[in-house]
């Protein structure tokens, strides 16, 4: 029986060439699109789940209280960890990591630039990342040592076994490299290329250590692994105790520590400062709708295509009926035609996926491989998904069609009005989901415009910087910042301890109006930063350029009025219990960091010591930039020979904070496109079949008098009423989702008009041009040749 229906539904399949193709390359294209996504959204979703222990590691943070707001921060002081694991026999290892500023790691004449962390010895033993060298068991207990690595370990040691060697670091003496680990998996929130032993940071190197008992600043993102994964709740409750505890009362009510589950972290986090990459929940599930939204749209039109040739198969149906076949029988031979076809298309999509990896590679910044596709688990997902499309596509048709009355049928008397009511369902269902992709690329890609043409309220075109990575350039950075201005094409150069659109880091500060401990960002930089940026000075002045104000302090304009300092003269500013200013000038507000946030309080003084000096910012006036560039680079070099020099653009730099914003709208604006166009393929099927209905019709009209024109227009115009109502029900949704999304911006634009209109007239179009071969095509018909017989 099985092996009949099978061959029922091949025949069909050949004798029906067009309709056959349409279908399977619709369904092939929508299996492409899910696939793709599918991979993408899987790869998200699992990220730090291979460590042994994932379910029992949890990363610590902590609330503060500043001004009277809650921030919250993945970041914690360095006893916090030690502390918990001694006082609470639930937690069985707390380990710490501490971020480091870009450094230098040399092994003989070989040298690298690499950020390297601080950790504890047992951070190997709470996460379960792979060894390619070294004892899990000992690594990191030297203080002075270090494991990299394979990667760091081919750019530093070639071919050499690298366990036992000497790299210097920076200016802080040398590390013993006791480890190689394997670069971590892509699908882990830390990444890593090498790790120091924190005990280094209580030796002589450091100035004698005592950080990791300091409780005030929050310099370590710690990780706990709890030896039941639901003692978390139970740790979690012990908080308040335990700051009360280490803290005092006075203080403990301005800290509320808090648990992350290590699973989480990379989607769910909110935290600031966190370690590592971070994804978004919210775009993983608009990915994972607009491959659902694909695939309903590859399914209606098998639908739609099936419904439209039930007139054909009517008489086949009511002749199988006669010969004693029963409604079952039917409803299975049709869902095994629709399974078989979606089988077909599944071959098919394997190959397109595999030809459309890289660039989809490209579009997501991932590296899948196809042999990814191929896991156990992925398979037998796929194979569900498969058999449940295969089943939803030919339900209706199967039903509908299985419903014949054999009579009915075999006088012609087929009526299609609930057949029609269907297809303009299903017509506008497609044309649905197509204008409402249309409206979010608009929206998508208005918002990126936007963000990047905003203004920051500082000169950002011609403007350079370079990181000053040896503590010889950072102790000469005046000397290099005198060369640099002598320099043609130079206007100003500045050194200063961040780029602009990297600000942050919060300090203490009190003030006479505001004596109680607040909060404010932090800047280091000297006279000429001012002039170089453009920024504008409301109140006072700037810093003066014989270096004499080295106890000034700039505010902007948002501390200055939150913190009462409506004058300049006479107002003193402390930040911490070490340094006090005079207030100088207030400068207006301006955007230092990324446009995802308002500009907050914010401090400018001199570096605390040139160590603070980590980059400079140089201001060209035009002409060859190249040049130019190169003439800087020998200036760095001939105060450090061995000083590397990499340029970044700071318009080019700002620019890319937005580049997951660009990354969406592109695999919206792809995933639109194959949309429009698998909707457009099931719209050319049914306006054929449609024309082929209605050929008798057409040529009665012609020999009437009507004009091809006519005819065309006549037949093209049901389509459109289709589509734009399509478009009336897509705009509020569409609205209503994407005012949602906007919101997440403090900076964002307003809807406009035109995004609703701009979906409906391509719709429109795209529809028109499909439909309107198949009309024109009927309309040129020669009559005689349909109506001869009758």
């Amino acid at each position: 029986m099985i092996i009949n229906y099978l061959k029922i539904a091949f025949r069909s399949l050949i004798r029906n060439k067009s309709y056959s193709i349409i279908n399977i390359f619709g369904l092939a294209l929508g299996l492409t699109a899910f696939i793709l996504i599918a991979s993408f959204v899987r790869h998200e979703a699992s990220y730090d789940r291979f460590h042994q222990n994932s379910q029992r590691i949890f990363r610590l943070g902590d609330s503060l209280k500043w001004s009277g707001n809650w921030e919250k921060l993945a970041m914690t002081s360095a006893p916090m960890g030690p502390a918990l694991q001694n006082d609470y026999p639930m937690v069985e290892r707390a380990t710490r990591i501490m971020p480091w500023k870009p450094s230098e790691l040399r092994w003989k004449e070989k040298k690298v630039t690499e950020s390297p962390q601080f950790a504890d010895n047992n951070f190997f033993k709470v996460f379960s990342f792979e060894l390619a060298k070294g004892n899990r068991e000992s690594l990191l207990e030297e203080p002075r040592s270090i494991v990299i690595s394979e990667t760091l370990a081919n750019k530093l040691f070639g071919q050499n076994n690298p366990l036992g060697e000497m790299v210097t670091f920076s200016d802080k003496g040398s590390l013993k490299v006791t480890g190689v680990f394997k670069d971590f998996p892509t699908n882990s929130h830390l990444q890593y290329e090498a790790l120091i032993s924190t005990q280094f940071l209580e030796t002589d190197a450091f100035g004698g250590g005592g950080f990791l008992d300091m409780w005030e600043p929050h310099n370590y993102h710690t990780y706990l692994l709890l030896r039941k994964q639901e003692y978390a709740d139970k740790l979690a409750k012990t908080f308040p105790e335990f700051t009360q505890k280490y803290l005092g009362e006075e203080q403990a009510h301005k800290f509320r520590p808090f648990l992350e589950p290590l699973t989480s972290i990379y989607l769910k986090s909110d935290a600031k400062y966190g370690t590592g990459y971070s994804g978004d929940l919210d775009t993983v599930y608009l990915f994972s709708a607009i491959s659902f939204l694909i695939l309903l749209i590859a399914a209606v039109n098998y639908m739609n295509l099936s419904t439209a040739r039930s007139a054909k198969r009517g008489k086949e149906v009511g002749i199988r009926k006669l010969a004693g076949g029963t409604r079952q029988s039917l409803i299975r031979q049709f869902l095994g035609e629709a399974l078989m076809i979606t089988l077909i298309a599944f071959g098919i999509s394997l190959l397109l996926t595999e030809i459309t990896l890289p660039y989809f590679n490209q579009l997501t910044w991932k590296s899948f491989e196809f042999t990814d596709l191929l896991t156990p688990g992925f398979i037998l997902f796929l194979t569900g998904v498969i058999i449940l499309m295969g089943f939803l596509a030919g339900l209706y048709p199967a039903f509908y069609l299985s419903a014949f009355q054999p009579v009915k049928v075999l006088k012609g008397s087929l009526s299609p009005k609930g057949q029609n009511g269907m297809r303009r369902f299903l017509v506008v269902f497609q044309f649905l989901i197509a204008s409402g992709l249309i409206i979010a690329t608009l929206t998508v890609y208005s918002q990126l415009d936007y963000l990047q043409s905003k203004d920051r309220g500082y000169a950002t075109t011609d403007v350079y910087y370079f990181r000053l990575n040896s503590p010889k350039l950072q102790d000469k950075a005046d000397v290099l910042k005198n060369e640099l201005e002598t320099l043609p094409g130079v206007k100003k150069a500045s050194a200063t301890s961040r780029m602009m659109g990297n600000v942050y880091g919060k300090w203490f500060i009190k003030t006479e109006a505001m004596p109680e401990k607040s909060d404010i960002v932090l800047l280091n930089a000297d006279e000429d930063l001012l002039p170089a940026l453009d920024l504008e000075v409301v109140r006072g002045r700037n810093f003066r350029e014989d270096g004499s104000d080295k106890d000034g302090i700039i505010l902007n304009e948002k501390a200055a009025n939150k913190y009462g300092l409506t004058t300049v003269k006479g107002q003193k500013v402390q930040i911490t219990e070490k340094f006090e200013y005079n207030l100088i000038g207030i400068v207006k507000n301006f955007n230092y960091g990324s446009l995802h946030n308002r500009p907050e309080p914010l401090a400018i003084t001199y570096p605390m010591s040139p160590r603070w000096n980590r980059f400079m910012a140089v201001r060209l006036t035009g002409g060859d930039k190249q040049k130019i560039l190169n003439a800087i680079e020998e200036k760095v070099r001939a105060l450090d020979a061995e000083a590397t020099t990499q340029f970044v653009n700071l318009d080019s730099y700002l620019k890319k904070q937005y580049s997951n914003e660009a990354r969406t709208g592109k695999i919206i604006i792809t995933f639109s496109i194959l949309a429009i166009l698998i909707a457009c393929l099931g719209l050319f099927g049914l306006s054929s079949f449609m024309m082929e209905q209605k050929r008798k019709e057409i040529s009665i009209r012609k020999v009437l008098g009507a004009t091809v024109s006519m005819i065309t227009r006549q037949l093209t115009n049901r389509f459109v009423r289709w589509v734009l109502a399509a478009n009336i029900i897509a705009w509020p949704a569409a609205y209503y989702f994407l005012e949602r999304w906007l919101q997440h911006f403090p900076y964002h634009i307003t809807f406009k008009v035109w995004f609703f209109l701009a979906a409906a007239v391509l719709t429109v179009l795209i529809a028109s041009i499909t439909v309107m071969y198949q009309t024109v095509k009927a309309a040129k018909a020669n009559p005689a040749e349909n109506l001869k017989y009758e």
